[in-house]
């Protein structure tokens, strides 16, 4: 793919991601049922469409690349398992927040570990990201700053900044992004199990089953492979700043679709996370 072409299909990844939070808002299954259902159902996708050859490759890779895709695929069900937590002990507001401090770390970790050159404009662009989201979704209640949610919130940054560098190293090393992706999804299905089992297999409505094929079909088969695709040819840290977009995007179909109001805050936040995408977008990575 052209850098173009990459930076389009990065937007069209904040629209599916976008879309997962509004199709979340409308699933009443518990957050661990979601993350399994989401994975098994983008593997069958995945599955359908390039059979075992993603697995094949997988198996015949060097064991270190092999290692990085195992880690990769377990802090990606780990970041899911943050994320979730973070709503649930904290809130809504809370997890996006500390998420999209994801941008800043990555723009920084690419240059310790990548060994990428230093541009402030992304670093910049990533920090006026993350205050856009801030207003957007701001955290009403001081208090959740010194709660579990935060430390949740903290961990799904973490593990999502962890995520990216090492799918950034792996489409450098030379694997296929589908290769990545549906390993990806095999590992992050392992490590989210126990979590859903240890809560409790509670019947799931097919309105629910619906919603979870959706989400793991359009947003995590389509949306994460896209996203490897894309990465290969940007910065991971460009990549990360327009996947901010994945707020307002989500924010706008909330609107529209669930009937949320939004606020003049929360057109200052679009606002400021678009121009920074705009940033990153404009500039050749």
């Amino acid at each position: 793919m052209t850098n173009r072409q990459s930076i389009v299909g990065m937007h069209l990844v904040a629209l599916a991601w976008g879309t997962s939070a509004v199709l979340g808002a409308m699933i009443s299954a518990p957050s661990a049922i979601i993350t399994v259902g989401r994975c098994l159902f983008a593997m069958a996708a995945l599955f359908l469409a390039f059979r075992f050859k993603p697995f094949l490759e997988f198996i015949a890779l060097p064991r270190k690349l092999a290692f990085w895709i195992v880690i990769n695929g377990i802090f990606i069900g780990l970041h899911w398992i943050c994320f979730f937590g973070s709503v649930k002990f904290g809130s809504v507001a809370l997890a996006l927040v500390t998420y999209s401090t994801a941008s800043i770390l990555i723009a920084i970790g690419e240059v310790i570990f990548l060994r990428m050159p230093f541009r402030l404009s992304i670093l910049l662009a990533a920090i006026l990201s993350a205050l856009g989201v801030w207003l957007i979704h701001p955290v009403q209640n001081s208090a959740q700053l010194l709660d579990l949610g935060l430390l949740y919130g903290m961990g799904s940054a973490f593990t999502i900044t962890v995520v990216a560098l090492a799918v950034k190293h792996l489409l450098s090393s030379g694997v296929g992004a589908v290769t990545i992706s549906f390993n990806q999804l095999i590992f992050a299905t392992i490590v989210s199990l126990p979590f859903a089992i240890y809560n409790g297999i509670a019947p799931v409505s097919w309105h629910d089953i619906y919603l979870i094929a959706l989400l793991g079909v359009i947003c995590t088969a389509c949306g994460q492979t896209l996203f490897n695709f894309c990465a290969k040819s940007v910065r991971i840290s460009s990549a990360a700043v327009i996947a901010s977009m994945e707020v307002p995007y989500g924010v706008l179909m909330a609107a529209v679709i669930l009937k949320q109001a939004v606020t003049l805050e929360v057109i200052l936040g679009i606002i400021m996370v678009t121009t920074s995408a705009i940033m990153v977008s404009l500039k050749k990575s």
